[in-house]
């Protein structure tokens, strides 16, 4: 058996244009540009160096596959630091030619492009190594790239002790909202287009100290930081949070700085969804006999991810709760069924062939079938074991290690009655000890008779069932000694338990308890007192579901 975590197959990490779409896919690419210095037309570096923007650049591209589902590698998800003008031309090019090879190997699917730059900007010119990167560039690298979709985040930082004015009466133009007065037309008005800038016009944006730049620092914040709506955060919500954020921090240290968004002809009016910080604590598993490459998909396809399952191995993968559709597709890419399934938190969900055997019985729970589709001949089968009270009786065997010289049986018969349902046990047993003991020049016998009760939290781990719990035994003790004379005590036995059941059957199981008690043990003797003493011991049980 396997145990994963889903990672998106590079181009299989979307955010949807199309909501509602049964299999809609959009494929996800970006570009992170930072550089710490830059020239301009004249081949000069007019700021001085920024401390920040590589470094930002650089945690900005691992967050963006954390949290954003950004394919990891280096094809889809570019970084470059301290890049030249060519660079940044090139890695589009080669961006938009994975992209169309992505395309053509899937099919159907949209496609969204994200670029990114953190460093100085000029006169509406964002600088890099060798020269400006000007308004008709950057409307190149969208156009190269030619995704459907496009995003523009913008951070031309100056040093923070530059001064506006100062920079004005030179003749610099301060706002890095210029880059967009430089975009061509098409570009700037592409169907599915939002642009974010760092700072309005006649504003610096600022390089911080300890933070970098500001407005990139709570854009990265915010992919993690905003609001969560649903399965993840909106690029709404991230905008608000990265605008309100760099306002309030450039205000509160006298450099106000207003950031600006601009949006053009998006083609849905639901929320886009950008950044997934959700846990993934719900399970799907799939069983043996299944096999194929198979989508994934959340939230009317705003995320999907790839996973290819292989025949005759069990696998199990982490996934988010809520909504999510289920696709598998033929060996041609083409959808060959599909359906829906509701995932809560905590909850394990099967995809099973009718060809596989019936599962072991997974006590507490009860399978439900959620939906079955046709498999060459077969069925496909989504699963999901609901809590649902299981009954067993049992028969067991249990063994104490009693000190020596007090008054406690070291062996039990057991019978026990239980109730699994979901991760709560409740038990209750009965059971008989004896134990005959010769010490020195006397003698005794002792039965015991136990009467308890015992409640544990559950965790199934496949079909093994583990569980944590206490018990309460009251144990009645008849001793007799070697002369006739006979007493009797009462003696509580508080424990914690901890249980490992596995299955045998769909009606047999067997529980292997470990059990450490405490109780005030009389001493054997006639005359002795009791103590307090530990009992550390063992069970063995053979369990029947009713």
């Amino acid at each position: 058996m396997r145990i994963d975590r889903l990672v998106p197959w590079g181009i299989i990490a979307v955010l949807a244009l199309a909501p509602g779409s049964a299999a809609a896919l959009t494929l996800r690419y970006a570009i992170v540009v930072g550089n710490n210095t830059g020239r301009d037309s004249t081949g000069a570096e007019p700021f001085q160096r920024l401390r920040h923007a590589e470094r930002e650049a650089r945690y900005l591209r691992d967050r963006l596959v954390v949290l954003s589902n950004f394919a990891a590698d280096p094809e889809r998800t570019v970084l470059l630091t301290g890049a030249s003008r060519a660079m940044v031309l090139e890695a589009a090019r080669l961006v938009g030619k994975r992209k169309d090879a992505d395309l053509a190997a899937l099919g159907h699917a949209d496609s969204l492009f994200a670029f990114f730059f953190t460093g100085h900007g000029l006169d509406g010119q964002l600088l890099v190594d060798d020269g400006p990167l000007t308004g008709k560039d950057v409307g190149e690298v969208f156009s190269t790239v030619g995704a459907g979709f496009n995003i523009g985040v913008f951070d031309a930082c100056y040093s923070g002790n530059l001064d506006a004015s100062a920079l004005a009466q030179k003749g610099i133009s301060l706002s890095a909202g210029n880059i967009f007065r430089e975009l061509p037309d098409e570009v700037l008005t592409a169907e599915g287009s939002i642009w974010y800038v760092s700072s309005g016009p006649g504003e610096v944006s600022y390089e911080d100290q300890e933070l970098g730049g500001v407005f990139t620092h709570f854009f990265t914040q915010a992919l993690e930081n905003a609001n969560i709506d649903g399965p993840g955060i909106t690029l709404e919500d991230i905008w608000h949070y990265t605008r309100n954020k760099t306002l309030q921090h450039t205000s509160a240290h006298g450099r106000r700085q207003l950031p600006r968004q601009y949006v053009a002809r998006l083609r849905s009016t639901g929320p886009l969804y950008f950044s997934f910080p959700v846990h993934r604590d719900a399970t799907l598993v799939v069983a043996e006999s299944v096999e194929g490459d198979f989508l994934l998909s959340y939230a009317d396809g705003q995320l999907t991810e790839r996973f290819h399952k292989v025949r005759g191995e069990r696998q199990e993968l982490a996934v988010y709760p809520g909504k999510a559709r289920v696709v598998l597709l033929d060996p041609s890419g083409e959808v060959f069924l599909q359906d829906e399934l509701q995932l809560r938190a905590g909850q394990r969900v099967a995809l099973r062939s009718s060809a596989d055997e019936s599962p072991s019985v997974q006590i507490g729970g009860r399978a439900q079938v959620l939906w079955a589709k046709g498999l060459g001949g077969h069925e496909l089968r989504a699963e999901v074991v609901e809590p649902h009270p299981t009954w067993s009786v049992a028969l067991g065997y249990r063994f104490f290690l009693v000190p020596q010289g007090f008054l406690a049986a070291r062996h039990y018969g057991m019978a026990e009655a239980r109730v699994d349902v979901g991760h709560w046990v409740v038990g209750a047993h009965v059971g008989y000890g004896e134990m005959q003991q010769t010490v020195g020049s006397w003698s005794y016998s002792l039965d015991a008779l136990a009467l308890g009760a015992s409640a544990g939290f559950a965790w199934n781990i496949g079909p093994v069932r583990l569980t944590a719990g206490a018990a309460l035994s009251v144990d009645s003790l008849w001793q007799t000694y070697g002369d006739g004379e006979t007493r009797s005590r009462l003696v509580f036995f508080p424990a914690a338990v901890a249980d490992l059941y596995v299955p045998i059957s769909p009606r047999f199981g067997m529980a292997v308890a470990a059990r450490s008690a405490v109780a005030k043990l009389p001493g054997a003797g006639k005359e002795a007192e009791s103590y307090w003493r530990a009992l550390p011991g063992a069970q063995l049980s053979i369990l029947l579901h009713l």
